[in-house]
């Protein structure tokens, strides 16, 4: 990523040619979101399309921040309903609100599960997720609090999440400011 600028239009091809799209997320995430775009731009709009998918969507949406509004809805129509929803809502946030700055790849359990259920939660979200150190805990589509990764893999079954979970004492919402975010 770092020497990408380095590269001419001819050898920028041929690098690109040699990884998949899941590869080229990787490299994609640590460009400049400027540069990212403008390197998009020297794909098929599949492939870009495809590197955006697979990447975190928080940092894709940085990305497609920075594109044009055609560009921008070429991409994401080529794109997985849910993921281009995803990314459409993201991009809406102002730069000052929560909402632009979070990150919606998280584990997500039901306060009443089992911790042998969140388990396996757990292992089938990991791959997606950016972190699995924090579990988010709802009940009724309502956050109630978190899990340390720690506390749910040493505690035996049958116990339920909410006898372990750490109740919410601080939240923000998405359209809070980011600097009362940071205060807080």
């Amino acid at each position: 990523a770092n020497k990408i600028d380095e590269m001419d239009d001819d050898e920028r091809k041929a690098f690109f040619n040699l990884f998949t799209a899941s590869e080229l997320s990787d490299f994609f995430a640590e460009l400049d979101e400027e540069d990212a775009a403008k390197y998009l731009h020297e794909l098929s709009d599949n492939k870009a399309s495809d590197i955006l998918e697979n990447m975190y969507t928080a940092d894709a949406v940085d990305i497609i921040n920075e594109l044009e509004d055609e560009d921008k809805d070429a991409y994401l129509d080529l794109m997985d309903n849910e993921i281009k929803d995803e990314m459409e809502e993201l991009s809406e946030y102002q730069d000052d609100e929560v909402g632009s700055i979070m990150n919606t790849d998280f584990i997500l359990i039901d306060a009443d599960m089992d911790v042998k259920d969140a388990m396996k939660v757990l292992v089938k979200g990991a791959p997606d997720a950016i972190t699995i150190n924090t579990l988010f805990v709802e009940e009724n589509g309502l956050f109630v609090g978190t899990l340390d990764f720690r506390d749910l893999i040493i505690k035996k079954s049958p116990c339920k999440i909410r006898d372990i979970m750490d109740e919410k004492d601080k939240y923000c919402l998405v359209s809070d400011n980011t600097e009362y975010a940071i205060k807080l």
